[in-house]
């Protein structure tokens, strides 16, 4: 599998993105379509999540937010925090994320559910948990597996694809003109 991670800051406005893509051919599933995952940061932490046609947005928490953009930037850490805990744990137990599915919105809450297998010499187990979507996509990104989300909410969901366009285009005008500060 392959990943692609980039970065784009301004020092005057601590903007920035991080953005992630898996390179995995895209399969056709009527149920569900997979998405890649960015951070945003402008003063709240929104987690940007799209395919090729539509991005949608998840507010998340500061400290999630710092939690799946160093999972993206691939960034060493002193000593494991709680999801580097988890990781740990499955990979004692030869447990691995299978993938991260966004299921539903009610209200203002968005719910997921992240998908784990374990195989040993006795068989394969799987099981499907219930979760916080930003604890899904923390573990997915930190494993590198596919995000999904279910069709009929990524159908329901506003299209937020120019406000990401136009993120992009502010803070790469920011870069070029610090390089032409240089």
């Amino acid at each position: 599998t392959h990943s692609h991670t980039h970065t784009h800051t301004h020092p005057h406005t601590h903007n920035r993105i991080t953005g992630y893509r898996l390179g995995i051919s895209e399969k056709k599933n009527k149920r569900y379509t997979m998405v890649w995952c960015g951070v945003v940061w402008c003063g709240v932490v929104s987690i940007f999540l799209g395919d090729e046609n539509k991005v949608f947005v998840i507010q998340v928490e500061h400290s999630m937010g710092q939690v799946i953009e160093m999972f993206l930037k691939e960034e060493e850490k002193e000593r494991p925090m709680t999801h580097d805990l988890m990781l740990n744990v499955f990979r004692v137990f030869g447990v691995k994320v299978e993938r991260a599915v966004i299921t539903d919105l009610k209200s203002t809450t968005y719910y997921a559910r992240l998908v784990l297998k374990q195989e040993n010499s006795l068989g394969q187990n799987i099981a499907d948990i219930d979760a916080r979507p930003s604890d899904c996509l923390a573990l997915a990104v930190a494993q590198k597996r596919p995000i999904f989300v279910s069709r009929e909410l990524f159908e329901q969901v506003d299209d937020m694809s120019e406000v990401l366009r136009q993120f992009n285009k502010g803070t790469q005008a920011d870069e070029d003109a610090e390089d032409d500060e240089d």
